[in-house]
């Protein structure tokens, strides 16, 4: 082999990698930026005016309304390694780094719920902007939620009293002019849980040897994991779990770990490499 072939044989090698790191994170960032867009989009709020003429419809629709921020929640936090911080500048592709600086930064589960928990509250009361309730008295209690991530599901309760009347007798918009709801339960079929867990134990065994991808482990779980490394001393996991359905397709969690990176040795060929080539002609 001579030089200008080695040369060559390198070259395409990085243009394989290359293409193949563009792929993958062109789809993480497309990932990341589909879960944020559309949240921000329900925390705006839609124009579409809804119609209740039932208290059973009025039920049906917060609990719609509560699944549909829920999920969209959860994307989000996939996306971001369970941060939920939606901030403008984090469109672009930044990865939750649970391993820095050889410590362990992975935020813990429990913070994680009521960080979910805290944000689902604060934009429940949204859900009454796409109701037409012009000319009826509408009633509204503070909103509480309680959230637990079981093996196989994640489990929402809100509970939010919510009463409107009508004292039109010719309206029969509502049952005796009123309606009233307050609890509302949502299961969304997530393991965030489980998936949790596996990042826990991928963090775990990267503080031990913080220059060891644990393949073996990886390989052994239940869900696919992709392991990527963009820079020398990065290494990002995404985390694909097709028995966890989110908002129709199989949910995904990204993280990052900041690794130790060993110096290389100094090559003692580097002054004559050129000539040992030249002289395998």
């Amino acid at each position: 082999m001579n030089l200008a072939e080695a040369k060559k044989g390198q070259l395409t090698v990085f243009m394989i990698l290359g293409i193949t790191l563009l792929i993958v994170f062109g789809f993480l960032f497309y990932i990341r930026f589909q879960a944020i867009t559309s949240l921000e989009i329900s925390l705006e709020g839609e124009e579409n005016i809804e119609l209740i003429h039932n208290e059973k419809e009025l039920q049906e629709y917060m609990e719609q309304c509560i699944k549909d921020l829920s999920e969209k929640l959860l994307l989000v936090m996939g996306s971001q390694g369970g941060d939920l911080r939606v901030v403008e500048s984090q469109k672009n592709f930044r990865p939750y780094y649970y391993f820095s600086n050889t410590q362990d930064k992975m935020p813990p589960l429990q913070n994680i719920i009521d960080n979910y928990a805290l944000l689902l509250k604060n934009e429940v009361p949204h859900c009454l902007d796409n109701l037409e309730l012009t000319g009826y008295k509408v009633e509204k209690g503070n909103p509480t939620t309680k959230i637990e991530f079981e093996d196989y599901d994640v489990i929402i309760n809100v509970n939010y009293p919510i009463e409107i009347e009508t004292d039109r007798p010719d309206d029969s918009f509502y049952n005796k002019g009123r309606a009233k709801v307050s609890e509302f339960l949502i299961v969304i079929p997530a393991r965030v849980k489980h998936i949790y867990n596996i990042s826990k134990e991928i963090v775990k065994r990267q503080v031990a040897n913080p220059e060891l991808i644990p393949e073996s482990y990886m390989a052994k779980q239940d869900v696919k994991i992709i392991a990527l490394q963009p820079a020398d001393d990065t290494l990002i996991y995404a985390i694909y779990d097709n028995m966890s359905t989110v908002k129709g397709r199989p949910y995904v969690w990204i993280f990052g770990n900041r690794i130790k990176v060993r110096e290389k040795a100094p090559d003692p060929f580097a002054d004559v490499r050129d000539e040992l080539y030249i002289a395998e002609e």
